[in-house]
């Protein structure tokens, strides 16, 4: 329920395709995440199925990880 009036709180009614869209098409890499609790918890059925299958697209569509890139912790600093 929460989950549900935050959304509805920042998302306008009837306006919810378009910004899980957005989102999904997003580079931040929470997105997924958001999405995948969104599609998981959010009480519209309609609004999280959107959710789910566009935490699936953004998966798809980000880039595989650097092979050569330490993150900044393991480099000791």
């Amino acid at each position: 329920d929460e989950i549900a009036a935050q959304f509805a709180e920042a998302v306008p009614p009837g306006e919810e395709a378009w910004l899980i869209d957005q989102m999904s098409r997003g580079s931040h890499p929470g997105v997924v995440q958001v999405l995948t609790v969104l599609g998981r918890y959010h009480p519209d059925r309609r609004v999280a199925k959107l959710a789910r299958r566009a935490a699936r697209d953004a998966a798809r569509n980000r880039p595989p990880a650097r092979a050569d890139r330490v993150p900044a912790r393991a480099a000791g600093r």
